[in-house]
Formats: structure tokens, C-alpha cells, sequence
């Protein structure tokens, strides 16, 4: 399965996602929307499927990431717990749970399913119009559909009878290292900054001799780098440093242009066979960048056998993108689909164009892909 992309996917529940189809996938796959049109969720939607049995993926990744920090009230939780579940006040007046579903047909026709029900617990009785009581909160545990997720506890600790703003998620573990469905990796906005991400890039392309190759990409966008290096320091950690010739400077002094793009294209390498689920791709890159990032991205999808759905609220940015792939039309036809969320009656719908038809509205008919 780990050479196979997704075909089709369906969402049901999630977020603000009633239902919604997305097919005849491709290699890249845009997603196109103004601002809180589902964007975003749809990433996270394929996250969540992706990870499959692997809960501990789905806590660590979606569940936390419109959490600023940690939770830090007695109603964080709770609230993000409801957050991930379209209408949810309806949907548990219903049956008394909660549940989102995602279905995908991968390009051998091979279907999937992942689904996550939440069951009432005390956590959640103030959300309901409940009496809610300090004391119910002091264990309580929330079934996970057993079948396919297992058990997951949420603890929250009472010292001298004050309830301490803390969460404790335990994973049985059986299921911490679960099997996925598909390799999946979430890039959000800021992941470039985390240290840790640099130095393991560094050693994935070093081991399998894709430095040089690595390097003469990022040059095509940065002309003025010679070399990338991964260089020990006196407290026994290690550091990754750019060569410019004259000197070496610190990756993590760099812009966040150049940064994201080391991230983006470094990921792609290290994780082959792979979804990779790209926020804002048009975020922190100059208009002059687009171009080569465009080819690159396609060039990686194609060597290391990725896909790609990428969210952009910006038209000028797609249409450079499709623009300066346009002398190769196979590809553009083949390779890349454009999706355009909107809302229309209430309802989310999307209008799927692949690259030669959107850089055509957008070119000759001169009409937003809204």
C-alpha cells in the first residue's frame, strides 16, 4: 500500500464539514478558499484518516494545534473535543455520541475507512446544560469506539481540593505504535522553527547521499549558499550551518522563507511514499521563488512518489504557480488539481478544475477560481 496515493476521499462530521467528496485526486492537489472556508480541516481530516490506529499521532498532531500552549482551563478540553465534530449539540441530542467518518479509494481502487466517536462523559456535561460538579471531574474516562481506537483516560488531578488545570492522556499500549493507513506528515506554518527537525533532515540526506542534490535545489532559489553542514558544538549538541561562501551562519538565523523551504523539500526526502498535508503554502515566500518552488515540488512528488494537498487563500499566488508549469501541459493536466471551497446555501461545496482549466479562467477569462 505504501506506493499507492489517494483517488477519492469523503468526510463526514468533521468540523465544519457536513460532507463533503474530493475526487480524481492527483500528485498535487490545491486547495483553494478565503479565510475559515475548511481549508485547513480538510488537511486535518486526511491526517486523521492517515493515522489510522496510530491514536497517539492524532492527539499529538491535530488535536493540540488550535490550542495555543496547553489547556489551561477546565473547559479547554472539553471544548476541543466538541470542536471536531460538525453540529455536535444536534448530532449527540441524536444517539448520545459524537462520530466523524473519512473514506478514501486509493489509485488501485483499495478502500478505507477511519472513524472517531466520542461517548458522553462528565467532561462534557457542561457543554450540555448539565449540573456540572468539580468532583465528577476528578477521573473520568471516555470509550473510543473499543473496536478500533481503544480507551483513552483523561486524568485530572485534585490537590487540596482544587482541581490543578492539567490533562493527562494515557494510551493503552496496544495502540501507541499502531499500524497507519498511509505515511502522512501535517506542515503547518511555523514547523520550519523547530531545531530538532533541522538536524534530522541533515542526517536523512547524509545518509542516503542527497546532501549535494539537496543543496543544488535550495541554490536555485538561494544562488548565494555553497554548502549545508551539521557542525558538533563544545556542549556535545550539534548545530546546522549554511555555507555563503565568506562565512557560515546558523540555519536558525536564516529567514523563514529560506527555512521553510529547506523543512518542505528536506520532509519530502526523508519521508518518501508519503501525504504531505501543506498549510498556506504560499506563506513566507517571495513571488520570485514560486516558480522554481513550483517545479521542485513536482519534481519531488514525482522522484520520491509523494502527494500533496496544500491550502492557499491566494489567487495571485496560484496562478503564478500553474504559470510556470504551463510548458509542460501534461503535467499541469495530469499532475495538479485545483479544489475551490465555498459556502453557498448553508452548504460547503467545491468546484475541481485540473491546471490547464484553471490557469485558463484565470488567464483568458479573467475570472476568479471563487
Amino acid at each position: 500500500m505504501k506506493d499507492q496515493k489517494f483517488k477519492k476521499i469523503e468526510i463526514r462530521n468533521y468540523r465544519g464539514i457536513e460532507k463533503l467528496i474530493i475526487d480524481d485526486l492527483a500528485d498535487i492537489n490545491i486547495i483553494f478558499g478565503s479565510n475559515n472556508s475548511g481549508k485547513t480541516s480538510m488537511l486535518e481530516a486526511i491526517f486523521a484518516h492517515s493515522a489510522g490506529l496510530n491514536l497517539g499521532a492524532f492527539f499529538n498532531v491535530i488535536f493540540p494545534k488550535r490550542q495555543s500552549g496547553n489547556f489551561s482551563g477546565t473547559y479547554d478540553f472539553g471544548e476541543n473535543i466538541l470542536s471536531l465534530f460538525y453540529n455536535y449539540f444536534e448530532m449527540f441530542k441524536k444517539n448520545n455520541t459524537l462520530r466523524f467518518e473519512i473514506f478514501s479509494t486509493y489509485n488501485n481502487k483499495m478502500e478505507n475507512k477511519t472513524f472517531f466517536e466520542f461517548k458522553y462523559s462528565t467532561l462534557l456535561s457542561p457543554f450540555f446544560g448539565e449540573q456540572f460538579e468539580e468532583k465528577n471531574l476528578k477521573v473520568d474516562e471516555n470509550v473510543l469506539n473499543k473496536s478500533f481506537f481503544g480507551k483513552m483516560t483523561i486524568d485530572l488531578v485534585n490537590e487540596n481540593g482544587n482541581i490543578k488545570k492539567s490533562f493527562n492522556i494515557v494510551l493503552p499500549p496496544q495502540y501507541e505504535n499502531a499500524e497507519i493507513l498511509k505515511s502522512a506528515v501535517y506542515h503547518d506554518i511555523l514547523n520550519h522553527r523547530e531545531p530538532l527537525s533541522e538536524v534530522k533532515i541533515y542526517g536523512v540526506l547524509k545518509r542516503f547521499n542527497k546532501l549535494f542534490e539537496f543543496v543544488d535545489k535550495m541554490k536555485e532559489i538561494f544562488p548565494s549558499i555553497k554548502n549545508i553542514d551539521n557542525i558538533p558544538l563544545p556542549d556535545g549538541t550539534s548545530k546546522i550551518y549554511v555555507d555563503i561562501g565568506n562565512e557560515k551562519i546558523p540555519l536558525s538565523l536564516f529567514g523563514d522563507g529560506f527555512r521553510r523551504l529547506y523543512y518542505l523539500l528536506g520532509n519530502m526526502v526523508m519521508y518518501q511514499n508519503s501525504i504531505h498535508l501543506i498549510e498556506e503554502i504560499d506563506s513566507m515566500f517571495h513571488p520570485e521563488s514560486i516558480p522554481i518552488l513550483a517545479k521542485t515540488l513536482n519534481d519531488y512528488c514525482m522522484e520520491y512518489k509523494n502527494q500533496l494537498f496544500i491550502t492557499s487563500h491566494n489567487q495571485e499566488f496560484i496562478e503564478v504557480f500553474l504559470s510556470s508549469l504551463k510548458d509542460k501541459e501534461e503535467i499541469l493536466k495530469n499532475n495538479i488539481r485545483v479544489f475551490t471551497l465555498k459556502e453557498y446555501e448553508g452548504k460547503l461545496k467545491i468546484l475541481k478544475l485540473n491546471g490547464v482549466e484553471a490557469l485558463r479562467n484565470i488567464k483568458e477569462f479573467h475570472l476568479e477560481l471563487r
